[in-house]
């Protein structure tokens, strides 16, 4: 499967990544985008099956990535890995087709719980 991870911050794009491999999910390809706009560019180039998003980026953030999802491709699966957690972005969230919300700081186990189901299980 490939797995879009998308964050204004490269450094916590990296650790998603690696903390996906560390949960068991290392056979997947992953690619990464700094905003909802340029996670639209790699489409073409790189179609996800899921994304794993921050809610809070410039250009283009989480939630209106996810709605332009849900109106152009809805198959892509999305989820939120960010610091916003208040009730009223989660309840957003899920209403707007979002399968999750991890928050950050995050661990291993709540990768794995979150994606249970979504991805294959790990090895």
């Amino acid at each position: 499967m490939r797995v879009l991870i998308v964050d204004d911050s490269k450094p916590m794009r990296n650790l998603v990544k690696r903390t996906m491999i560390r949960a068991g999910y290392a056979n997947h390809a992953y690619e990464l985008a700094g905003n909802g706009q340029e996670a639209i560019a790699l489409f073409e180039s790189f179609p996800p099956d899921l994304i794993l998003a921050d809610w809070n980026m410039p250009v283009m953030n989480g939630l209106a990535l996810l709605e332009y999802i849900k109106a152009n491709k809805p198959s892509i699966k999305l989820g939120f890995v960010t610091s916003e957690q208040t009730e009223e972005m989660r309840a957003k969230a899920l209403e707007a087709g979002a399968l999750f919300s991890i928050g950050k700081p995050f661990t291993i186990e709540d990768f794995q719980q979150a994606l249970e189901g979504i991805l294959p299980k790990p090895d």
